[in-house]
């Protein structure tokens, strides 16, 4: 019979954030998690990339100053996020501004680059037409991940 290699123990705590307050609603938990477990903490947000926006040579060269701007806004909301995390917590935390489809690059992120973690997210409380129209982050994190994702549905949700 063969035996089945337990998962190693969990060594960082993924957080995907949007600068949404709904998005933060994840950091209480994720924080507690992460000082009780001793776990590294990874914050991260993705912006659109030039392919998401392509929709022509004129329109495109127009759109790249807005995406370098959604870029150092990503980071410094990143970059406070974590400072605060870490002066107020105590906790080891990095960020990291990834490109493209939330979800996806929540996942491949997670896949290429770290082991033994988790993903924490909160849900933005859509349902029904909403989310068939826009996608859920969520939904693709928790479908797509093979790490253990912790979702938390804030109050206001």
């Amino acid at each position: 019979m063969e035996e089945l290699e337990a998962p190693g123990r969990l060594t960082h705590i993924l957080i995907s954030l949007d600068t949404s307050k709904l998005s933060e609603a994840v950091l209480p938990i994720a924080a507690q998690l992460a000082k009780h477990l001793d776990l590294d903490v990874i914050l991260a947000m993705s912006v659109p990339t030039a392919s998401d926006l392509y929709v022509g040579p004129a329109i495109l060269i127009h759109r790249i100053d807005i995406l370098k701007k959604l870029e150092l806004e990503a980071a410094e909301y990143l970059k406070e996020t974590s400072e605060k995390l870490s002066r107020d917590q105590g906790l080891r935390v990095t960020w990291k501004v990834l490109g493209g489809d939330p979800g996806t690059a929540i996942v491949d992120y997670a896949k290429d680059n770290l082991q033994n973690n988790m993903i924490a997210t909160s849900t933005h409380s859509g349902s029904g037409i909403g989310r068939w129209l826009i996608g859920s982050v969520t939904d693709k994190v928790v479908r797509s991940s093979g790490d253990p994702v912790l979702v938390v549905r804030p109050s206001s949700a």
